[in-house]
């Protein structure tokens, strides 16, 4: 479950640059995804470097990516600092076709349902978007983009599923969800994610994210900059 195949390398090439690769919990999940199947869209709500209250907290580049990806898409919606809060994730979330974090993340292994995204507090919320508030929670976005350190790392349950964030995006109703398996530095994540969402435009979901990695590859990168995320879920 943790390991991201499209880093093997066989003596000459990555995995990745040989295949198109999408991980699924099982394949009864796979079922699910593909019947709630909807392309990515172009209506975004980035989520950027959202406020802490403490300045080791800041994502510089997180904040240029959200606004990067905006460029691509006119009719992207993006909040940074106070403006990342639950509260307008609750209200403008269900609207957008592709939701977009570029944040940090907690993971709690020992009580998955208390791993989080860390968003902005507001008046009525703290910021610590939970596992288990997402499982109350419904989106329609064809994609969800978690652009934060170890998103994609959760629990193995008895059936071999991770229970963590990615389930419970899934859970709430999004086919298609890219997560990290380990902390990834921010500059080199905003870099993958500006091509990812270039090629979002004319590429199916898993090619997007398979040529940004590949020219990750081809640019010099090591795996360790590009091959944390994986997409789960529905790959068109």
């Amino acid at each position: 479950n943790f390991l991201p195949f499209h880093s093997l390398h066989d003596g000459q090439q990555y995995a990745a640059e040989k295949w198109t690769i999408a991980y699924v919990p099982s394949a009864s999940v796979l079922k699910l995804c593909v019947d709630k199947r909807k392309k990515a869209g172009s209506r975004v709500l980035a989520l950027g470097n959202p406020n802490l209250s403490d300045p080791k907290y800041k994502l510089v580049h997180a904040e240029e990516e959200v606004k990067a990806i905006a460029r691509l898409f006119p009719e992207a919606k993006v909040l940074v600092g106070n403006e990342a809060s639950e509260k307008a994730l609750q209200l403008l979330g269900p609207d957008f076709d592709v939701l977009h974090f570029a944040c940090h993340g907690t993971v709690n292994l020992d009580d998955p349902e208390l791993s989080c995204l860390r968003l902005a507090p507001d008046g009525d919320n703290d910021g610590y978007l939970h596992v288990r508030e997402l499982f109350d929670m419904h989106f329609g976005a064809g994609l969800v983009t978690m652009s934060a350190c170890e998103s994609g790392l959760g629990r193995v349950t008895s059936g071999s599923e991770v229970l963590g964030l990615t389930r419970a995006m899934m859970y709430a109703g999004t086919p298609s969800v890219v997560a990290s398996l380990w902390k990834v530095d921010d500059k080199a994540t905003a870099e993958l994610m500006v091509e990812f969402y270039k090629n979002l435009k004319t590429m199916n979901k898993a090619q997007a994210l398979k040529e940004a990695q590949v020219k990750m590859i081809k640019d010099g990168k090591t795996p360790f900059q590009w091959a944390a995320f994986c997409l789960y879920g529905d790959y068109m």
